[in-house]
């Protein structure tokens, strides 16, 4: 399979929706190419991120969230694009959990309730993400685990025992989740930032380890279930292709100083990657395109805008 890449250096988010709790008015979907991002900005003084979406060239924008004195980020679409699940500072009552939820128009904001059912308090979360269904949601716990919330059962469920996990992603098929843990170095002297990416049958508990460099994170699956790109700190931090097929490890961009935030297109066959440090234009907003070792730029007008702060996903 080829696979293309494009590169810019601005950081937003695109996503997908869908369920019960989900049932709030029946939100339409949103049509396919809309882009959902987190944007850095000063409001009245406070210093924080809002959630906004815009189409893929730059126009329709719409700011989505308008938290005073609070953050909104991370946010997720759901399978059919009619919700968004996002993280959120603000906390409306010690039941309220760090994890919301909205229509795709930015209507209908409330936190998920999602409780621990051992001691009954909230959850607080992060890096909220779908699973292909739409029937689950898993996050980074307070706890640094990964659980999953189910809406049906509307339960949540550890998935892994290990000390320290995050960055949970959902294979294609919905059965396994890979996440980052510094498990293997709780014991370690090196165990401070030292991770590396597991993967964990959802069914069976069995885990197994993708990498063994202690700084890998982030990870995201290919469409096909064969690939899982993440980032490393080698040498400046860098995006880098598994293949379960052959049990190997490539870098994908090595001429960029930095490169991460890796995300796929729905045929698996396009990277879209946050980049700086070729052409000594990481100051610049831009796409590059990748085949077959060569690079192509590719200008995207998106001033006087210009968004900046946190991940990105692509809805299309």
């Amino acid at each position: 399979m080829t696979i293309r890449t494009f590169l810019f250096t601005i950081s937003f988010a695109c996503i997908i929706s869908g369920c019960d709790l989900l049932d709030d008015n029946n939100p339409k979907p949103e049509i396919p190419g809309k882009i959902v991002f987190s944007k850095i900005e000063n409001a009245n003084g406070n210093a924080g991120t809002q959630i906004y979406k815009m189409n893929t060239d730059g126009s329709g924008l719409k700011k989505l969230t308008n938290f005073n004195k609070n953050s909104a980020f991370e946010p997720s679409w759901s399978p059919d694009g009619s919700k968004i699940v996002f993280t959120t500072s603000k906390k409306s009552s010690v039941h309220s959990s760090s994890i919301y939820l909205m229509n795709a128009d930015g209507s209908n904001k409330r936190p998920m309730k999602i409780n621990d059912n051992e001691i009954g308090l909230p959850y607080t979360g992060r890096h909220p993400v779908w699973s292909p269904d739409g029937s689950k949601i898993a996050f980074e716990s307070g706890y640094s685990s990964i659980r999953v919330y189910d809406f049906e059962a509307d339960s949540v469920t550890n998935v892994n025992n290990s000390w320290g996990a995050w960055d949970p992603a959902w294979s294609p098929d919905g059965s396994k989740l890979a996440f980052s843990t510094k498990a293997a170095y709780a014991d370690s002297v090196r165990s401070g930032y030292y991770r590396d990416i597991y993967t964990i049958e959802l069914e069976s508990g069995r885990l197994t380890r993708i990498t063994e460099t202690g700084n890998a994170v982030e990870p995201k699956w290919s469409p096909d279930g064969r690939f899982i790109s993440y980032q490393t700190a080698v040498g400046g931090v860098q995006a880098y292709l598994y293949d379960s097929e052959t049990d190997s490890h490539k870098i994908i961009l090595p001429d960029f100083r930095t490169s991460g935030g890796v995300q796929w297109s729905k045929d698996g066959t396009i990277l879209y990657i946050r980049a700086s440090g070729y052409e000594k234009a990481a100051d610049q907003s831009r796409f590059y395109k990748f085949s077959d070792g060569e690079y192509e730029l590719i200008h995207i007008e998106l001033d006087p805008f210009k968004p900046t702060g946190g991940s990105y996903k692509w809805y299309n």
